[in-house]
């Protein structure tokens, strides 16, 4: 800080500070960094950021992010809204680039030259006895005059480090240290995670002439429909993504604390493909995501740049290394996608090995060295480490998707090129199927998986042979986390998957199995329904070939696909306990009470008997309401992000509601974390000065 005041003034303090006995009685300096969510100041001027984080932070007031969900809801001109949308309306630049598909400058100089970025400070005078303060005026140590005592100043101080401050009131003199808590957090993982069916800027539908709700089939669906945007629209990337909230929580919860938060997570993303090697997004126009989630943490937070071994291209990348592998057999893993599915391999985390022969070829036609496949590592003493990772993986891994597809789809199908575009590529187990009797074509789609030796999802989840189950999977994935982020396990924070098929809480540890047979689950029953709150789905088959179908998700179904995606939550909370990593299992019921078929509009605008139809214009993906659904249902998901190639894919994800909820809980557990790791260092701290006065007193 640059010290301005007048030489008498300076003298006075000099005076007063070092030889004087006076201590102010009753009367403190109080300071607070005014944008502590770094991703705001990659939006413009100062003055922006401070106001988006004054209008976006969580209040003491709000109660939490319910409060401020209600409070933004209630203030923002036309309800709550990402405070991105304006500049992504614009096609202005925000923290995150997606042409380059990385984060600014604008973001990462927080990371890349920590010690030379300032933030800015507003600091004033508080005391015991307001009677103190009346009438008088305060001299700072860093202004040239006089400043009434009620008024704050604002001054810039080092990110990092402490810097000295003193205040002349009346005859006594306040001193205090400024040392903010700069607090890096990084977010890794899937669809939950990045917020999908969450976009910053939603559909709007004011002034679109609907019809009958046929306009979802797939035909129709392709005339000019409201744009969707997202802060990355490949990954489905969103301010609404409850890791993203529960950062923005952390931030507001201390106000000397500035939060870097560095946004990998990306819908669809696996254990390998995704987090591990680059993913493949599935647009045709951009078939890979550039770096796997872990290599684009490395490069980001590599001082230095990531280390070379050669000069030719790609030669950042070298093999996984024996350390991270730990004795894992990547070959022995139940992967997903197949090769007789799709024309791609799964990776073994080596340089050009059989994923990278597909890469190649988008390589030359772009003229790019990424995608590729292979490791990147920063040069040792370079990397600035994450203080948290948050992590939500796993759900992709054993096929979430496909077992949701089995239970909405309707079972009888027309033929078996009907059968072939739409039935999942991923079976439940054997006894969590639906009955043959009923549904033969569905069963015979299986029962050809099981003779082919395709893995179902009991298999994916706890492998076969004795290995290769999403817990060695897991293990690998925090070996690689530990290796090349320098973290420790208890910095990875990972979130349990909640559920929104119970009605009711359960008593069992949130930890361990839920007894499925005594859990209430909510469902409705078979048959066509135009009201129905899946209809949306419809226009993810291909040929208009749903038009007539029906979409339910009856009791039956809610049972069978809470019994299976049960075994995965169990299976992860174990991973990460055998592991030491700090698990919020408290999510896997943060849904209870807000089931899928709670809250308003829950059938298509113009489905349904006429008393049931809306208007359109109403549609308000995130508006508040205590008594809402939270996770988007199909209808949900065709309204909020209309695009055929994004329409369906946010269904069964949590709303802005859901995402509240999770980021809520995330956000207690990393407060108490860094709480308690700020007392461990100030006590040992102490702890040391003291061991020093005791040395030289004997």
């Amino acid at each position: 800080m640059q010290v301005r005041v007048a030489t008498f003034v300076a003298a006075l303090f000099a005076t007063l500070i070092s030889g004087s006995a006076l201590h102010a009685q009753g009367i403190e300096i109080r300071w607070e960094i005014t944008n502590r969510f770094a991703p705001f100041e990659a939006l413009g001027d100062a003055v922006t950021a401070d106001q988006l984080f004054d209008q976006y932070r969580v209040r003491p007031q709000d109660g939490g992010l319910e409060g401020w969900h209600a409070r933004l809801d209630r203030t923002i001109v036309g309800g709550m809204t990402s405070p991105y949308a304006p500049w992504l309306e614009r096609g202005d630049r925000l923290h995150w680039d997606p042409s380059r598909a990385q984060h600014t400058d604008a973001l990462l100089k927080y990371v890349r030259d920590e010690d030379a970025q300032t933030v800015r400070v507003k600091l004033g005078v508080a005391a015991d006895d307001p009677s103190k303060l009346a009438g008088k005026e305060c001299w700072w140590s860093f202004r040239n005059g006089p400043t009434p005592c009620d008024l704050p100043v604002a001054v810039q101080i080092p990110l990092t480090g402490s810097t000295e401050v003193a205040v002349i009131v009346g005859d006594e003199v306040v001193k205090a240290s400024m040392e903010p808590e700069h607090v890096v957090i990084v977010g890794m993982g899937d669809s939950y995670g990045s917020g999908e069916g969450n976009p910053d800027v939603p559909a709007q539908w004011k002034g679109i002439t609907l019809g009958s709700h046929e306009w979802l089939s797939s035909a129709s669906f392709r005339q000019p429909l409201p744009a969707r945007k997202w802060v990355d629209d490949r990954c489905h990337r969103s301010f609404f993504s409850f890791q993203s909230l529960a950062a923005l929580e952390v931030a507001s919860k201390d106000p000397h604390r500035f939060v870097t938060f560095l946004h990998y997570a990306c819908s669809g993303a696996e254990v390998f493909d995704g987090l591990l090697a680059p993913q493949n997004s599935g647009f045709p126009d951009a078939p890979f995501v550039p770096l796997s989630q872990v290599n684009a943490a490395v490069r980001e937070l590599c001082r230095t740049g990531v280390e070379r071994r050669s000069d030719l291209p790609r030669g950042q990348y070298a093999d996984i290394t024996a350390t991270e592998l730990g004795g894992i057999d990547i070959t022995a893993f139940e992967r997903r996608p197949y090769p007789a599915a799709e024309n791609r391999f799964p990776t073994e985390l080596v340089k050009n090995d059989a994923l990278d022969r597909y890469m190649r070829q988008f390589r030359g036609e772009n003229g790019t060295d990424e995608p590729s496949v292979g490791m990147m590592s920063c040069p040792e003493g370079s990397l600035r480490k994450p203080d948290l990772l948050m992590l939500s993986i796993g759900g992709n891994d054993i096929g979430f998707a496909d077992l949701v597809k089995y239970a909405l789809l309707p079972g009888e199908y027309d033929s078996s090129l009907i059968a072939f575009f739409t039935l999942p590529s991923v079976c439940p187990p054997a006894e969590y199927r639906a009955d043959p009797g009923l549904f033969p074509t569905v069963a015979q789609h299986c029962l050809r998986h099981d003779m082919n030796d395709r893995p179902h999802a009991a298999d994916l989840i706890y492998g076969r042979n004795g290995g290769g189950g999403i817990g060695e999977r897991l293990t690998l994935l925090y070996n690689v986390l530990q290796y090349r982020l320098e973290l420790s396990p208890e910095d990875i924070v990972q979130t349990q998957y909640p559920d929104p098929l119970r009605v009711v809480p359960t008593r069992e540890d949130a930890c361990g199995p839920i007894d499925v047979d005594r859990a209430v689950v909510f469902g409705t029953p078979a048959g066509e329904d135009p009201a129905s709150a899946w209809e949306g789905l419809k226009i993810g088959a291909p040929l208009n070939i749903a038009r007539n179908w029906s979409f339910d998700f009856t009791p039956e179904e809610g049972y069978r696909t809470l019994a299976v995606f049960d075994m995965l939550r169990v299976e992860l909370a174990k991973a990460a306990k055998r592991n030491g990593i700090s698990v919020v299992c408290e999510t896997r019921d943060a849904f209870v009470g807000h089931g899928w078929w709670q809250g308003l509009h829950t059938n298509l605008p113009n489905a349904g008997p006429p008393e049931k139809q809306w208007d359109a214009d109403l549609w308000a993906p995130y508006a508040y309401d205590p008594g809402d659904r939270a996770i988007r249902t199909g209808n949900d998901s065709a309204m909020t992000q209309p695009d055929p190639h994004s329409a369906i894919t946010g269904a069964v994800h949590p709303n802005l509601t859901g995402h509240r909820m999770l980021a809520e809980r995330l956000a207690a557990r990393v407060d108490a974390e860094l709480r308690e790791r700020k007392a461990f260092n100030a006590d040992r701290i102490g702890n040391f000065l003291e061991g020093i006065g005791d040395a030289i007193r004997q």
